[in-house]
């Protein structure tokens, strides 16, 4: 079944069903969902656990807490950074927003620099707040080794929303182990539309991009058969 956004969708057993929270509102009265986005409802069982959600192939990038997003600096403003993630609004990084910084030790980032993020709240009257302190990694913005923080070299290019969800879910992660196989590389995933991959060969960067681009329509064994076909290719 197809639902719009606002849409109502009855839910029976409410408490034994997991939803999708960031594809539903659960109404005050616990009898029903409200559709965030639009798409193909997806009411199925999985490893004996009852799942509500919904397909979705978004064009715009709403952004919700917890988000990974890849953005540009476009400017400072009080203490911060404003970034370009591609939503409704420009979000805002405070300046010590990264793992170990304080305001005398804290990164000094270039309008145009490229950032991984992570968004910490949205809400329609506000700018999006973005931090790069991640809550399962240690490693200090110093060491260059941290999760979140400035991407530097390598290249970013556009993927579709739907196929960023897709990379970042870890029962779909396949692509990406598939290409370690072949070659070493970084890559930052955005949920925003955005993939920045880097290698230590420029070379294989061209390669890189389409393999991943070349993923979006492939089934798992038929990219396995494409990138055997371009193995002789990597450098």
């Amino acid at each position: 079944m197809i639902t719009l956004p606002g849409e109502k969708i009855p839910v029976v057993n409410h408490e034994k069903v997991k939803i999708i929270r960031k594809q539903f509102v659960i109404n005050p009265d616990e009898s029903s969902v409200i559709a965030r986005h639009s798409g193909l409802i997806i009411d199925r069982e999985v490893k004996g656990e009852h799942k509500l959600g919904l397909l979705t192939r978004p064009k715009k990038y709403l952004p919700e807490a917890e988000d990974f997003v890849v953005g540009i600096i476009k400017s400072r403003e009080n203490e911060a950074y404003l970034v370009d993630i591609g939503g409704p609004t420009i979000a805002r990084l405070g300046e010590t927003e990264f793992q170990g910084a304080s305001k005398r030790n804290k990164p000094n980032l270039e309008e145009g620099a490229l950032i991984y993020a992570r968004v910490l709240e949205h809400n329609k009257f506000e700018r999006t707040t973005l931090t790069c302190i991640s809550t399962k990694d240690n490693k200090q913005w110093t060491t260059g080794e941290s999760f979140f923080g400035e991407l530097k070299g390598g290249f970013v290019f556009p993927g579709s929303i739907s196929f960023c969800r897709d990379l970042l879910d870890k029962r779909k992660t396949q692509i990406l182990d598939e290409l370690k196989k072949h070659v070493a590389y970084e890559v930052a995933v955005g949920i925003n539309g955005k993939i920045w991959v880097s290698t230590a060969k420029p070379q294989n960067l061209i390669i890189l991009i389409n393999s991943i681009k070349k993923a979006e329509n492939c089934d798992p064994e038929s990219f396995k058969l494409y990138l055997r076909g371009i193995k002789q290719h990597w450098k």
